[in-house]
């Protein structure tokens, strides 16, 4: 009786994609003796527009600068959680009180992801006498979310562009 608690905690952690694939360095487009993209002629090639090698296999290196998509795209996102509450009891009265914050930031480096939440919970209770007792009991909560549009092709357009391409 007469009691007050008070109560902090928090939590934090990371998160980062599971598992990668190791990203091949070459291509499957017709390259000559320097590595130079060439026609099917052997002239070689203005712009982008690489002819497929006959044989169909990835198997000519990129002799330009290449660049890990996946990599700029994924990091390591954080997750943060932090609550406090405060309650008494006594003979007539009962309260408590407790606030909680969050924010989750996701992987993706961009367009930023992730969640962040806000919440006030108040809880009163009274006793007048031995017949009439008052209860009173609110939650806000307020949460902002930002998330990529569902159907989205972000993702397979950072698979499809060529590894030459910053």
């Amino acid at each position: 009786m007469g009691t007050t608690r008070i109560q902090v905690a928090g939590e934090g952690g990371f998160s980062r994609l599971a598992n990668r694939l190791p990203l091949t360095g070459s291509h499957r487009f017709l390259v000559d003796e320097n590595n130079q993209f060439i026609d099917e002629f052997g002239r070689p090639i203005e712009g982008r527009n690489f002819v497929e090698d006959p044989d169909g296999m990835m198997d000519n290196r990129w002799g330009v600068p290449t660049y890990d998509h996946i990599d700029q795209m994924f990091g390591t996102g954080t997750t943060l959680s932090s609550n406090a509450s405060i309650s008494q009891s006594s003979l007539a009265t009962n309260f408590n009180v407790q606030l909680g914050a969050a924010n989750e930031s996701g992987v993706l480096k961009t367009p930023v992801a992730g969640i962040e939440r806000y919440n006030i919970r108040m809880n009163l209770d009274h006793r007048v006498g031995d017949k009439l007792s008052l209860s009173l009991g609110t939650y806000y909560s307020r949460q902002f979310q930002r998330t990529i549009a569902d159907g989205s092709d972000i993702f397979e357009r950072a698979f499809a562009i060529p590894a030459d391409i910053n």
